[in-house]
């Protein structure tokens, strides 16, 4: 006692100094609690429909932080009413921590020797959701702490709406907005007042009151019933609200559970790493509560799906393992479907990768830009001949190892020649037209022009899928390049490309079937009943095969290969790829509701042009092209290439008449061999004097074929041959009249098999002289 009086200054002094230590460690410890943290919202992503695609994980400082924290644009009452009716009642008039409640809750758990209450008021709720710490006491004075300086520093308003973002709901869902859509997909001001009470409910103990479980949801239902019980009381509802909630409350069910489609996979993945790249700039309205209602459509997506089902294992049978395929709205390029490769789940496959994202040959596919820069800048017009000729220069081929001689731009795009293409971009300029390239977004000038060289028309050059189809959307959008949108409220800046007459003359290039003869047939993968335009390529070596197909409605790009870049067994782009986007086109868009046809180019005249000079066709041109030009540019004179001549017995032979450059190629195939007669002056062509014996070996007459049920309607054939004597170099098949396919010796074609009656004939190319008629009939 005598040093205690002695040293009672000294003592008191240091008392005095250690508690003032104490309560600045314990305020430096609590400040950096007291501040109310920013976190990210999460984005809930629906398709058009507003069906569930997926939600991504909100994040703060890198680490993630489940799901929610959606904003408030202000306070909504009554959740705020049923929040504090249990949790915090006194909210508005403690300073961020009840003291009462604290002395109560420390007796409670004193006399009962384990933790019974732990007194926490709505801020220090807060605080503890910010700061996660072990609970014990020194952690809970530095909680109790920061609650108070957290009230001074933001006021309660402030801190009731954070608690209201940042409140556990069960299932990682956290904030009443994202929680109210989650589980009842509504807004907080929309839902009744059972709804309210019941979410309400949960913060007390997410786990023991999870609204997903039965048991659990009982145990809120009970709590929620008390809720709504003390609002009665305090009049915050009248008699009837309050019997109305108590009968719904019990009502209430358990959303059904949502999990990413399976199917829409790649399309999820791929508007999350836009998102989390800021590719996609949300505005500051949206950023606030992120609900994504999405461009892509699940239920074309499943069409895509079923489609590439039926074809894949075909496709494998032929050396292919996967499929990509990406569908737009030709409108406005939103993303109606987008599957990156046949199943997600198929890891033999390589299915997690998304082909739509990897760099391949795109084969011939690039052919329609060269076409529409060199129309676009007057370098060629539609009357331009452009020279099918062996080059020894280029050494560049056709895929068929033919020469199809003089061509027109239409026929030589539609039959998708190597050799006028690669000369067109000699004539532009490899830099002029990479260039343009860049301009579609086709590549970043990662590497010079030479790099690719002249071959960049047709392959050279690797593209993405995506990067594929976005470039044949200027075609559509009135010659301006745009990316594509996943969602509506995106405005993405329109570049001009082109002028709209040329992409209009372009789709109507790749949209007529009659131009693709004679290398494509009639009635194969890229003719539809309505009008749609096609381009087709196959990269070297079978390597990868493409299809872009668009009507006035959508536009489909299909891709088939595989992952580590080995050839297939002969897959095309036109019999596998093309059949994908055929069938894609024509589940999404029948005859009856695709009665849009392209519309010729504004201020563009129709001329009857020769296709063999480009000149206008006079009665002795055998073969003749309908083409819209500009006034400035239709050709004045009349085509002179053909010259009827009057023979030693008085017959008339038709003399070809064409440049020098071209005599190699007509003695080598002889194209106009079988022109030489004409009948009087009418114009009829007829064969040789000789006459020419036809015989359809098959089909028989009268047949009836009955198509197999187990495979693709696409994928499913009969044969038809022929013999003729003396041997032609080609004969016509016609079907119904019309026709078919432009066959060599020996004239074998393959015929889709599609229900209906055909009359099938063979003839002389260019003549009326034709076999009689077999009659075929396929039935399902």
């Amino acid at each position: 006692m005598r040093w205690i009086n002695k040293n009672f200054l000294k003592l008191c002094a240091y008392l005095i100094i250690s508690f003032i230590v104490f309560i600045l460690v314990v305020v430096i410890q609590a400040w950096p609690k007291s501040t109310l943290i920013a976190y990210e919202p999460s984005v809930l992503l629906l398709d058009t429909n507003e069906n569930f695609l997926a939600q991504f994980e909100s994040k703060h400082q890198g680490e993630s932080k489940g799901y929610g924290y959606w904003f408030h644009d202000q306070l909504p009452k009554r959740f705020v009413d049923a929040t504090l009716a249990l949790e915090d009642r006194d909210f508005y008039s403690h300073v961020g921590v009840d003291f009462s409640a604290v002395i109560r809750a420390f007796w409670q758990n004193l006399i009962n020797a384990q933790r019974i209450s732990g007194a926490s008021t709505i801020t220090m709720q807060v605080v503890r959701g910010q700061n996660p710490a072990e609970r014990n006491y020194w952690n809970k004075l530095i909680e109790a702490v920061a609650a108070i300086i957290m009230t001074q520093r933001y006021g309660r308003d402030a801190v009731l709406d954070q608690y209201l973002k940042i409140v556990p709901y069960a299932n990682q869902i956290h904030g009443a907005q994202y929680a109210s859509r989650k589980y009842f997909n509504k807004t907080t001001a929309d839902l009744s007042w059972a709804q309210i009470a019941l979410l309400a409910a949960i913060p007390q103990n997410p786990t023991l009151m999870n609204p997903l479980r039965y048991t659990s949801r009982q145990r809120a239902i009970k709590r929620g019933k008390s809720i709504l019980l003390y609002l009665h009381q305090q009049q915050l509802i009248d008699e009837v609200q309050y019997e109305l909630a108590m009968i719904q409350i019990e009502q209430i069910l358990p959303p059904e559970s949502e999990n990413r489609p399976l199917l829409a996979m790649h399309a999820i993945l791929h508007v999350q790493k836009l998102l989390e790249n800021n590719a996609i700039n949300l505005d500051d309205t949206i950023k606030k509560q992120p609900l994504l209602v999405s461009s892509l459509d699940l239920a074309i997506q499943k069409k895509v799906n079923d489609v590439s089902s039926q074809y894949i294992n075909w496709f494998r049978a032929k050396g292919a393992s996967n499929v990509a395929i990406i569908v737009l709205d030709q409108s406005n390029l939103q993303v109606k479907a987008w599957l990156g490769s046949d199943d997600y789940s198929n890891d033999q496959q390589f299915g997690k990768i998304d082909y739509t994202q990897v760099k391949r040959s795109p084969g011939s596919t690039l052919k329609p830009h060269i076409y529409a820069m060199a129309l676009d800048q007057n370098i060629i017009t539609p009357a331009t001949v452009l020279d099918d000729l062996p080059n020894s220069e280029t050494l560049i081929r056709n895929a068929d190892y033919q020469f199809l001689g003089p061509m027109l731009p239409r026929q030589a795009l539609s039959n998708s020649r190597n050799v006028p293409v690669v000369n067109l971009t000699n004539q532009i300029g490899l830099s002029r037209v990479y260039s343009f390239l860049s301009e579609l977004q086709l590549h970043q000038n990662n590497q010079p022009s030479s790099f690719y060289g002249n071959a960049i028309a047709i392959g050279s050059m690797s593209v993405t899928l995506e990067e594929l189809i976005n470039s044949y959307s200027v075609y559509s959008q009135k010659g301006h390049y745009q990316a594509l949108k996943w969602f509506e409220w995106q405005n993405p800046h329109k570049v001009k490309i082109l002028s709209e007459q040329v992409g209009d003359l372009i789709s109507l290039f790749l949209s007529d079937s009659q131009a693709r003869l004679p290398t494509f047939p009639r009635m194969g993968t890229s003719e539809y009943p309505y009008d749609v335009a096609v381009k087709t390529g196959t990269s070297q070596h079978f390597k990868d095969a493409w299809t872009v197909a668009y009507s006035k409605k959508y536009i489909v790009a299909a891709w088939v290969g595989n992952a580590n870049m080995t050839s297939m067994d002969g897959l095309s782009g036109s019999a596998s790829a093309a059949v994908l986007a055929k069938d894609v086109l024509l589940s999404l868009q029948d005859t009856s509701t695709a009665s849009d046809e392209f519309v010729t180019p504004k201020g563009y005249q129709s001329v009857l042009l020769c296709s063999v000079s480009g000149l206008l066709a006079s009665k002795n041109c055998p073969s003749k092209t309908q083409e819209w030009m500009l006034p400035s540019q239709i050709p004045t004179e009349f085509d002179h290439s053909f010259e009827k001549v009057l023979n030693e017995d008085q017959s008339q032979s038709l003399k070809v008449n064409l440049p020098a450059r071209y005599d190699l190629w007509l003695s080598s195939h002889n194209q106009y061999s079988q022109l030489k007669h004409l009948q009087g002056n009418q114009g009829e062509f007829l064969s040789d004097q000789t006459k020419i014996k036809f015989d359809i070996r098959q089909p028989k007459s009268d047949s009836i074929l009955i198509m197999n049920p187990e495979m693709p309607k696409s994928m499913q054939f009969t044969q038809f041959k022929a013999q003729v004597s003396p041997r032609l170099e080609q004969i016509v098949w016609y079907v119904n009249s019309e026709v078919y396919q432009t066959a060599s010796y020996p004239y074998t074609i393959n015929f889709e098999l599609i229900p209906g009656v055909y009359d099938v004939q063979i003839g002389v190319p260019n003549s009326p002289e034709k076999s009689e008629v077999r009659r075929v009939t396929i039935i399902q």
